[in-house]
This record gives structure tokens, C-alpha cells and sequence, in this order.
């Protein structure tokens, strides 16, 4: 299969579908531009859709219990792609990364405690933090003469000196496209350790970068598997 800008650039039309995106009228006007959320217009590839018909074709859609080949798919994906190397039993399958930040605040929170995100950030983020009555400690992120946004250490500190409990982290982030640096990871997890706060870190858009960028999973630093 060929996976080139014909591919990629088909105009597929999705109206009708009851596609959020472009479905969604309390969103969306008839004539509007949807630029607001991750879906992507393109085919879904041949071999997934492919595996679905295949399943399909069973009539009975039960319960199904977990298969070891996704976990050492997992594995192997991010040991080829990233260099991070999962250990057998070292993961868990959630629904969605919306369910895996709400697990994680309840896991490693109390209600009432702080946690730090930073600003601008995913929506689902904040309400991760809300709907389980923990405190929101937003750290705008700040852009240097470059444009560059950055982590705001002092900030950071003065927050966990607080009593914040755990740093969200978005990486690469969304919206402002940073991928962080292993030193930027390595002084957040040495900040972390001092303070006795846990790390969360949301890496779905682990694979959109553009060289020389790389992308540095959090738990490649020393010491952060012990609170990431």
C-alpha cells in the first residue's frame, strides 16, 4: 500500500456520519472550518479495516479478554520507535487517555490536593482535575524571543513548596507543538523527587515531530520510573 500525499489528501466527505467534528452543530456552523479537534480526514489503513470486517464477521460482540499479543505489540512498537523498553507487565489497557488522566489523579491524589498543569493545555487536562475535586494550579507556559515555550521551573517549585502533589505533563504539548528536551524532563523529574510528587505524562502525540526534533519519553531519565 501506498501511503503518499494522494493518500493522505482524498476528500472524504464525513457530513452525515454523525462525526463530531463536522457533525457537531453546537460546535460547528454549516459553512464552518472544523480546526478544533484531532481527527483526521484521511483512510483509516487497509490492514486495520481490514481486522475489523474479519471480526466482524462473528456475530456475537461480548466481553473479550486480554490478549498478550497487544501488550507485546505495545512493546515492541515503543522499544523500535522511541527506544523505551517495557518490561512484560509493566502495562495496563485503558478506554482512552482521557480515562488514563482521571485514573491517574484519583490514583496518586487526594481530593483537595493541587495539581500543576501547564497553560494553554488539552481541555480534558483541567477536567481530569475538576470533576474529582482536586485543585487546579495552572503554570502558563512562557514563550522566549524565539517564540519558544518553556516550562516555568521557579513556578513549578513555588507550586510543589505549596503542596502540590502531581505534574501533568502533555509531550510533545498540545497546542504549542513543544517537544521536550531531556534536560527540560531531567530537572522536572529531579524537581519532582525533591518534593515527593508524582508525574503524569500524556505522550499520545509521541510520533508527530519533524527532524532534528526527537521525542524523549520521561521514562528514558534517570529515576523517573520511581513517580512517572
Amino acid at each position: 500500500m501506498q501511503f503518499d500525499q494522494a493518500y493522505f489528501d482524498r476528500q472524504i466527505d464525513r457530513r452525515g456520519t454523525d462525526c463530531e467534528k463536522w457533525d457537531d452543530r453546537g460546535i460547528l456552523n454549516e459553512d464552518g472550518i472544523p480546526l478544533w479537534v484531532a481527527d483526521m480526514d484521511f483512510p483509516c489503513a487497509p490492514a486495520i479495516t481490514a481486522a475489523i470486517r474479519k471480526r466482524a464477521e462473528h456475530p456475537c460482540f461480548g466481553y473479550n479478554c486480554e490478549n498478550p499479543d497487544n501488550e507485546g505489540a505495545l512493546r515492541a512498537f515503543w522499544l523500535r520507535r522511541h527506544g523505551l523498553d517495557i518490561q512484560e507487565g509493566q502495562s495496563i489497557m485503558l478506554p482512552c487517555v482521557i480515562t488514563g488522566l482521571k485514573t491517574c489523579v484519583r490514583a496518586f491524589t487526594k481530593e483537595g490536593d493541587g495539581v500543576i498543569i501547564f497553560t494553554p493545555v488539552y481541555g480534558p487536562f483541567y477536567e481530569s482535575i475538576r470533576v474529582n475535586n482536586r485543585k487546579i494550579i495552572p503554570i502558563p507556559l512562557q514563550a522566549d524571543g524565539q517564540g519558544v515555550y518553556r516550562m516555568g521551573m521557579e513556578a513549578i517549585e513555588e507550586a510543589l513548596k505549596g503542596g502540590a502533589k502531581l505534574i501533568m505533563v502533555c509531550n510533545p504539548h498540545n497546542p504549542v507543538s513543544r517537544l521536550w528536551t531531556r534536560e527540560e524532563l531531567t530537572e522536572l523529574v529531579q524537581m519532582a523527587a525533591r518534593y515527593d510528587a508524582k508525574i503524569v505524562s500524556d505522550v499520545i502525540h509521541a510520533d508527530f515531530f519533524y527532524a532534528p526534533g526527537a521525542f524523549t519519553p520521561i521514562l528514558t531519565i534517570v529515576n523517573a520510573a520511581e513517580r512517572t
